[in-house]
């Protein structure tokens, strides 16, 4: 079943199209000369022709002419006579094929302001208005200011409302006059007020999840999940390949966690982020939905029940806490050893979604961690509990770590030296680059507007401190 692309998709197959094309025909001399010797090794067997293929298929990407059926000093002369780029050369184009096109890539805004504009109701008449005050009042009409899960934000709404228009307050006055002013206390609020349960929490969140600020310790998770319920959003736990079944213009999974959530990396240069990584999530988890964590699985149940936005928030919330409770130092589930990602993927289906409430709150109890306690701590008034937040339970990426370690494995059974492996962006010292090319790449090329540029290597710089460090707490 066909559908009409979105424009933001055309816009990345386009970019990437004009890359392919661009990176296609970086070749230097040494990759020529390897697959030369790779012919003379080969002599007379029959592998010849398949390492002749692949030497023929580099000619004419690079547009050499050339002919066949020659000898190999034939091909070895007109490698060596080739005018082929040196690999500073191919690192130059690279980066400049890049900072071509690095401005159009979308940015996590851009995919939150297409969920919007799809999911919104045309008669709220909300469009023309930013979009964080677009999400904030979707919480405040659907989603009764997140009060049920626990969000702060309706006071300091409320009076900012009455300060302007001195009417009595009303939900719909609010609605009808609320506009991006009541923002402006969140640039002087304290750390305590922006907090979910502070007096801006609510702002705080509409503010976040518009402008992809990805915050820590859960809080963007939390937000995502409510957030869907706030718009209608859905899930659909079987096969993604049933396009038939799945709605993708409303799916949580592929607009959520994939587009807007999982390591979108433009956000390293957005103005929050620059030279602030430390603030926010350096690293949004990658997994999307966690599927070995009970308070997602609830967020999940709800979403996929047949009831209004302001029910399933109130409802998962109260199941969430239920849950918590009741299995506080109850004990911890090895949830590897029971079969780990896959498994809790694999358990989560349709058949579960359909339980009652009450069925599906035993299940979750009897096959997921729910237990959140994390030690206890001495008091002015006595020893107190300390709780692990629900959301951030069941983090940890073993599987993925098991394969990272295979892969480093295989590469010491091939006599290959860790520490001289190419961590970050293999094609250049992005530091070093910074330090010492930067400024002759932009005396030879007058055209490049040296402060977009100077942006672009931020970017840039952001990405491989990501795959170099991953948090950060490293330099």
């Amino acid at each position: 079943m066909g559908a009409v692309k979105g424009t933001i998709t055309r816009r990345m197959d386009s970019l990437l199209d004009g890359l392919q094309s661009e990176f296609r025909s970086l070749c230097d001399k040494a990759d020529f000369e390897g697959k030369i010797e790779a012919l003379k090794k080969a002599g007379a067997r029959s592998d010849r022709s398949s390492k002749l293929r692949k030497l023929f298929d580099m000619f004419d990407i690079c547009g050499i002419e050339y002919e066949r059926g020659k000898d190999n000093a034939y091909y070895e002369e007109l490698v060596r006579n080739a005018d082929l780029p040196s690999f500073s050369e191919i690192e130059d184009r690279m980066l400049l094929a890049l900072f071509s096109i690095y401005e159009d890539y979308p940015s996590p805004e851009d995919y939150m302001k297409r969920i919007v504009d799809r999911l919104c109701y045309e008669e709220d008449g909300w469009e023309n208005d930013t979009l964080r005050l677009r999400i904030l009042k979707q919480f405040i009409k659907y989603g009764n200011y997140l009060s049920d899960a626990g969000y702060s934000g309706r006071k300091t709404i409320c009076d900012y409302v009455k300060e302007k228009t001195g009417q009595k307050i009303t939900d719909e006055i609010v609605l009808a006059e609320l506009d991006d002013g009541v923002f402006g206390g969140l640039a002087t609020a304290t750390r305590a007020q922006r907090r979910a349960d502070g007096k801006f929490g609510l702002l705080k969140t509409a503010d976040d999840l518009a402008s992809g600020k990805f915050r820590a310790e859960g809080a963007t998770k939390k937000s995502l999940y409510l957030f869907a319920m706030a718009y209608g959003m859905t899930y659909y736990p079987g096969d993604e390949d049933a396009a038939e079944i799945i709605d993708f213009r409303t799916d949580i999974e592929t607009n959520l966690f994939r587009d807007y959530y999982a390591n979108n990396l433009m956000r390293f240069i957005s103005d929050v982020y620059r030279g602030r990584l430390c603030e926010f999530e350096i690293d949004p988890s990658g997994q999307g939905i966690n599927y070995k964590n009970f308070a997602e699985m609830i967020y999940l149940y709800y979403i996929s029940k047949d009831c209004n936005p302001q029910d399933k928030i109130r409802l998962s919330s109260e199941m969430i806490k239920r849950v918590q409770d009741s299995q506080l130092k109850q004990g911890k589930k090895d949830t590897d050893a029971i079969g780990g990602t896959i498994f809790y993927r694999d358990l989560f289906c349709e058949d579960i979604l359909s339980k009652t409430e009450s069925e599906f709150e035993n299940f979750i109890r009897e096959n997921y961690d729910c237990d959140t306690y994390a030690g206890s701590y001495e008091t002015r008034d006595g020893t107190k509990d300390q709780k692990i937040g629900p959301i951030q339970m069941e983090t940890e990426q073993n599987s993925a770590f098991a394969e990272y370690q295979a892969i480093l494995k295989a590469l010491l059974k091939r006599g290959v030296a860790l520490e001289n492996c190419n961590y970050g962006l293999w094609f250049t010292d992005v530091a070093a680059f910074r330090k010492k090319g930067y400024e002759n790449l932009c005396d030879r090329i007058a055209e490049i507007d040296r402060e977009k540029f100077n942006e672009f290597m931020e970017l840039l710089l952001g990405i491989n401190y990501f795959h170099l460090y991953g948090s950060c707490s490293n330099p």
